[in-house]
């Protein structure tokens, strides 16, 4: 049965989710495959595009389980 659980980041939060996942992809070290680093660049890109013209503070509210519903 799915779970009813949120999760809460606020807008700095997410974006600074988005800074490491960019600098992962941009390391020799975070990742062997480059189709990888080219989707953390993306997913990072998706997540600062979803926040922009938030305020900083501003509760950001999601599936605990990613909404993938197990």
């Amino acid at each position: 049965m799915a779970s009813n659980t949120l999760s809460l980041l606020t807008v700095d939060e997410v974006r600074a989710l988005a800074n490491r996942l960019n600098n992962r992809a941009q390391s020799p070290l975070g990742t062997d495959a480059p189709e990888t680093a080219r989707d953390m660049c993306l997913a990072a890109k998706v997540l600062r595009a979803l926040v922009s013209g938030f305020d900083p503070n501003f509760p950001v509210v999601f599936p605990a389980n990613g909404g993938s519903g197990q």
